[in-house]
Order: C-alpha cells, then sequence, then structure tokens
C-alpha cells in the first residue's frame, strides 16, 4: 500500500511542477522560446480561458469525483499502523521516519493531488466536455427528441464522434442536393436515410426513380410504416395510368410541357429560340384542334406533323362541323386562331423550316408510338387506375433509364412538371409533401430554379441527387442556370467526387479559414574557428545554439481537394445545413439501408 502513496507523489509532483511552470512562465518569466510571440499573436495565451458557469461546475465536479475517490483510498493507507516501504532487502517504517510531521505529510499529498487533478481537469476541458455531451446526446437528448420533437426531427446518421445526426423538418424545406460519384452511397445511403422518416410522418409526394431498383426500398418503408395502401407505383407493367396529354389542361400549358420535354431530349442546345417558340406555337395549335375533336393523343399528333394530307383532312372535317353547329365564343375563337395558323404560317413555311419543326416534334412522338407495349401503356388508359396527385399519395415512377433513356426522360419529366405545377398551385394551403428524384441530371430544365425557388412556401421537401455540378451543368448547358438551381437546394450532402468543377465549387462555398502556422528554425554558430590540417575543415573552440520561432498567420481551405477525391470513404459525406442555429459542416456517416 505505501508504493501507492510514493508512486502518486512522484506523478503529482511531476504534473504540478510540469504547470505552475509553465504559468509562471507564460506570464511573467517568458524564458520558453516563442512564448512571447504567442502571446503577441494570440491574447488568450498567457490569460485564463474564456470560461463560463457551465465549464467551472464541470470542473468542480469532476475534480470533487476524482479527488474523493483519491482522498478515500490515501485515507485508509494514512490510517493504517505501521506504514511499511520495501525497498530491496531492506524494510522503512514510514511511520517512524514521518513522526510528528503526519498531518505536514498529508496535507502536503492532499495539496499535490488536488492542484493536480484541477490542472489536468483545466487542461483537458473540451475533451471531458466532449465526452459528457456524446452521453448526453446518446441518453438525455434522445429521450427529449422521442417526447417533443418526434414530429420534426428525423435522424439520419451518425458523425466521427458516434454522435447521431439530426435535421429539423423545416430546415428540409429548403431542399436538400445530394452528389458523389457512382458508387458513393448516395441513394442506398443519403437517401434512403431522408426518405423513411419522411414516410413515417405521413406526408404524401413523388418518387422519380431513374435506375429502377430504389421503388423496393421504398415499398420496404411502406410496409414498415403501414402505408402500403399509399403506395402508387407507375412502371412499365404497373396497372397504374397517368395521364400525360390532360384535357384539363389548357392547349398553352400542355404545349410548353412538350416544349421543355423536347429541349431535354436534343442532343445539343438551341441557342436560337425562334425553333422553340415555332415548336410550341404549332403544337399548341395542333392540341386545340384535337381536343375539340376529342382526339388528344401522341399518335394523333404524331399523324398530323408528318402529313400534310392527313391534317388538311382534320381542318376541313372541322369547318364542316362548324357549319353544322357553332361552339361556344372561345371555343370559336381558339379554333379560328389554329386554322389560320396553321393554313397561313404552317404549310407555308420553307420546307427547311418545316422540316426541323417537324424532326423537333416527332423526336418525341416517336419513342412513345413505336412499341406498342410502350403506347399501351402509357397513352392509352384502358382499364388501368388513373394516378392523380393527393396530400397522402406515394407516387413512384420506375423506369431504368438504362434500358429505354428517350421514354424515361418523357414520362419523367411530364410527371416532375405536373407534380410542381400541382404544388405551386396549392401552395396557400401549406401542406407538408415531398419531391424526391435520384439521376436529377437526366431529366432536369431551368424552370425547375423556379419550383425550388418557392416550394419552401408550399411546405414541399426536395430531395435531389445528382452524380457532379458538371452533369447538371451538361445536361442544362447553360452554367448560369446551373449555378441558380444549385443555390435553391440550400443544403448539401457531399459523397466522394471526381469531377473537378464539383469540387472546386464546395471548396469555394466552404470558404477559408485562419489557421496559424508555427515555423522553427535551430542554428549553430561557431566561435574562434580554425582550420583543421587533417580533414580540410573547421573545428570551433566554442559554439552557440540558436533558437527561432515564427509564427504566420494564413488563410486556407478548410477542406481541400484531397478530402473530396481520396478521404470520403463509401457512405461518408460532408454535410452542409443551414439552420436556425447556423451553418453546422461536418463528416457524417451514413448507413446502408437494408
Amino acid at each position: 500500500m505505501a508504493y501507492y502513496l510514493i508512486i502518486t507523489s512522484i506523478f503529482f509532483t511531476l504534473i504540478d511542477y510540469k504547470y505552475i511552470y509553465k504559468f509562471i512562465d507564460s506570464r511573467f518569466l517568458y524564458l520558453t522560446p516563442g512564448s512571447k510571440l504567442k502571446k503577441e499573436i494570440n491574447h488568450n495565451i498567457g490569460k485564463m480561458k474564456s470560461m463560463n458557469s457551465r465549464d467551472w461546475i464541470i470542473i468542480l465536479c469532476v475534480f470533487i469525483a476524482i479527488f474523493l475517490f483519491s482522498f478515500s483510498i490515501s485515507t485508509i493507507i494514512f490510517n493504517s499502523k505501521p506504514i511499511l516501504l520495501r525497498l530491496f532487502s531492506k524494510t522503512l517504517n514510514l511511520t517512524e521516519i514521518f513522526s510528528g510531521y503526519e498531518m505536514t505529510v498529508i496535507m502536503l499529498y492532499h495539496g499535490l493531488a488536488a492542484i493536480c487533478i484541477i490542472s489536468l481537469t483545466y487542461d483537458n476541458l473540451d475533451k471531458i466536455k466532449k465526452i459528457i455531451f456524446v452521453y448526453f446526446n446518446k441518453v438525455i437528448k434522445k429521450e427529449n427528441i422521442k417526447k417533443d420533437e418526434v414530429k420534426t426531427q428525423y435522424v439520419i446518421a451518425k458523425d466521427e464522434s458516434d454522435e447521431v445526426v439530426t435535421v429539423n423538418e423545416e430546415d428540409l424545406y429548403q431542399n436538400v442536393l445530394i452528389t458523389g460519384s457512382i458508387g458513393s452511397g448516395k441513394t442506398s445511403g443519403a437517401i434512403a436515410r431522408i426518405t423513411y422518416p419522411i414516410i413515417k410522418s405521413g406526408k404524401g409526394g413523388v418518387v422519380l426513380d431513374a435506375k429502377g431498383n430504389f421503388v423496393d426500398t421504398v415499398s420496404n418503408m411502406c410496409k414498415m410504416c403501414g402505408r402500403e395502401n399509399d403506395l402508387v407505383i407507375i412502371s412499365n407493367n404497373s396497372n397504374n395510368y397517368f395521364e400525360l396529354l390532360s384535357q384539363d389542361e389548357s392547349p398553352l400549358e400542355l404545349a410548353n410541357k412538350l416544349k421543355q420535354i423536347i429541349m431535354l431530349l436534343s442532343p445539343t442546345n438551341n441557342s436560337d429560340t425562334y425553333w422553340l417558340d415555332k415548336v410550341e406555337n404549332v403544337l399548341m395549335n395542333l392540341i386545340i384542334i384535337l381536343k375539340f375533336k376529342n382526339m388528344l393523343d401522341f399518335l394523333e399528333i404524331h399523324k398530323m406533323i408528318t402529313d400534310d394530307g392527313y391534317l388538311k383532312n382534320i381542318i376541313y372535317s372541322i369547318k364542316e362541323d362548324l357549319k353544322k353547329d357553332l361552339p361556344d365564343d372561345k371555343t370559336a375563337f381558339e379554333l379560328s386562331n389554329a386554322i389560320s395558323f396553321l393554313q397561313n404560317e404552317f404549310f407555308k413555311l420553307d420546307i427547311r423550316v418545316n422540316s426541323i419543326i417537324k424532326s423537333e416534334i416527332t423526336r418525341l412522338t416517336i419513342p412513345l408510338i413505336t412499341d406498342y407495349n410502350i403506347y399501351s401503356q402509357f397513352c392509352k388508359k384502358g382499364n388501368k387506375t388513373q394516378v392523380t396527385f393527393s396530400n397522402n399519395k406515394i407516387i413512384v415512377l420506375s423506369l431504368n433509364i438504362g434500358e429505354n433513356k428517350a421514354l424515361s426522360k418523357i414520362i419523367s419529366t411530364f410527371l416532375k412538371i405536373s407534380y410542381e405545377r400541382y404544388i405551386l398551385s396549392n401552395i396557400s394551403k401549406q401542406i407538408p409533401s415531398f419531391f424526391i428524384a435520384d439521376e436529377f441530371q437526366e431529366f432536369c430544365n431551368t424552370e425547375d430554379a423556379h419550383f425550388f425557388s418557392l416550394s419552401r412556401e408550399a411546405k414541399c421537401i426536395n430531395i435531389i441527387s445528382t452524380q457532379s455540378y458538371s452533369s447538371l451543368k451538361n445536361s442544362l448547358k447553360d452554367t448560369n442556370a446551373t449555378n441558380v438551381i444549385i443555390q435553391n437546394l440550400v443544403n448539401k450532402i457531399w459523397f466522394r467526387n471526381d469531377d473537378n468543377y464539383t469540387i472546386s465549387e464546395i471548396i469555394k462555398q466552404l470558404g477559408k479559414v485562419n489557421v496559424i502556422k508555427e515555423n522553427k528554425s535551430i542554428s549553430e554558430a561557431g566561435q574562434e574557428s580554425k582550420k583543421s590540417l587533417f580533414n580540410d575543415g573547421f573545428k570551433n573552440k566554442r559554439s552557440s545554439i540558436t533558437k527561432a520561432l515564427n509564427y504566420v498567420s494564413v488563410k486556407e481551405n478548410e477542406y481541400d481537394e484531397n478530402f473530396f477525391s481520396r478521404e470520403l470513404k463509401t457512405f461518408e459525406a460532408l454535410i452542409f445545413m443551414i439552420t436556425k442555429e447556423g451553418v453546422i459542416t461536418k463528416k457524417v456517416i451514413f448507413e446502408r439501408w437494408k
């Protein structure tokens, strides 16, 4: 037992010497190299740390706990008579050695212990707080979330300290952009982990599954949450039908939808809006005629645009119908303008211009009408159940873009635009909803920025995933439009990425931080040097060593290219969240959704 007193006394003495010397030197002596320079650069050095009441309570509690433990053991030893210490072949009676000075030794021992415990606690306060707060988050905070905030906070990941990372529902209304290379964990990690609590909360929305494999995950989530009846799947072989050309929409709205899809299908960006405006105008007037004849269908649009004789026969039959039964003023006005445009402008266009317009429109119609199975599934209702948007329905469009790229883009864009207009038309109702799109670069357009900027008011959570910023820019073919969309997707989750443009834009957004760099140099100067006759060198009779310490404050990127391209592993990401408390930037680890 006596060995405990000897060892701890030596330990306490060494620690106390270190901290007392450090305290005196940093305030009075300045003997340590660089101590004056450190004080000049950082005014907190040489002064007490900025401590709040919580910090002092932590120090006091830790001190009391450790000191009571040390006091209880040492008291038992001091009360044992005699205290014997065996050193090799000799036995020392410490009770006799310190006879008459027992209280002095006891007070000295406990004094050394108290200074040591306080010094170590004060110097390692940040580490102690981290340990305490991790436990607090796992136990106390977790219980508070369960009781009070189950409706507003979603657990999505863990940080490097194994602390749970949660996001507030209100913050998700600012939209989330997820980027990462193939296989980095975007879909089975981030999207799945955010989607599940959204589905569990009872919200309705739309999921665009461009790869065709996320539908099973959503289906399992709905089963886990008891929402199987809310799930509606649209696919190549489903019994559900989404009306692409709605009779309820105006010809102008439908023509604008078709124009956006044609822009998406076009392999190059046509900077001359003349062609696109002409295409939209032609489509609008064809739709007016088809709606009047109750023949609104992609096959009819294709036949009318490719066969002038067929279109002229339709116009002739409409004129005959008008002679027999005159419609209302609105219908008569629209038909008159449509027929006039087709006869006086469209049929008289230069053959080159006419061919370009037909080529652009057939780029849209051919993928829908050439395959009977596709045509019957997506263009004919038949006995299938018609899909409509509602507050609690979860609509999943599952089309593998690798199997039929054009078809997937057409149907996805139709559903996306229709849902965006549905949300914005009900913006005043503020009904919570969601829109999730994987591989968003495949069906994005310049008008999406308008929806993302307004969807917050409608309480719509947008979860957008893309491989990189470059893939968005390549699809939109417009850098400014790409930047606007990225800006409106306020919250970011960045997985491993190899795209230089994406990494550079991320680094710019994160900004730079001040870093104090320390430069040390040691030199030896010889004095009374003489030439050596034996080794062709010099011999110093005396020499002195000079040590220099310099501190330089520089601005550096908080994260560099290597972090995003190499350091991040699969399912690891850097999150950038804008919350009411401020900006949260931290590395997190997502668990694979099973």
